[in-house]
């Protein structure tokens, strides 16, 4: 239960913390956005939910949570998700006055991951 409550403590973070968070804790929200991104590139998903399945050998990800929770088509989740976090991260970067590096880390993530999709969610099957 306590992964669970930090794992959409986190979601919520990736998605909104540039509207959220005070000016004060930006470099906070940032080295998390970009420490999330770089957790997906390099486990190839999202490691909050491995360290549930070790916690919990029952927990079982069945669907996208966002989109089994709003019947939302999981396609359409998946878009607009990567939609938030791409442009939470560019406001990030512009209420630091930093633009130019976090539309670089985009476009080197997207390369790098050779998608537009972020890995977080991308394969339920690799859990």
């Amino acid at each position: 239960m306590f992964l669970r409550v930090v794992h959409w403590i986190g979601v919520i973070l990736v998605w909104f913390s540039a509207i959220l968070i005070p000016q004060k804790y930006l470099p906070w929200a940032i080295l998390i956005q970009l420490g999330t991104m770089m957790s997906w590139l390099m486990f190839h998903r999202c490691i909050l939910w491995d360290l549930e399945i070790r916690m919990d050998p029952t927990f079982k990800v069945k669907s996208d949570t966002t989109s089994s929770k709003t019947s939302l088509n999981p396609e359409t989740v998946k878009k607009s998700t990567d939609f938030l976090i791409y442009t939470n991260l560019m406001l990030l970067g512009y209420r630091m006055n930093v633009p130019e590096l976090t539309s670089l880390f985009i476009t080197l993530y997207v390369i790098i991951n050779k998608k537009f999709e972020h890995r977080g969610n991308d394969d339920l099957d690799k859990y």
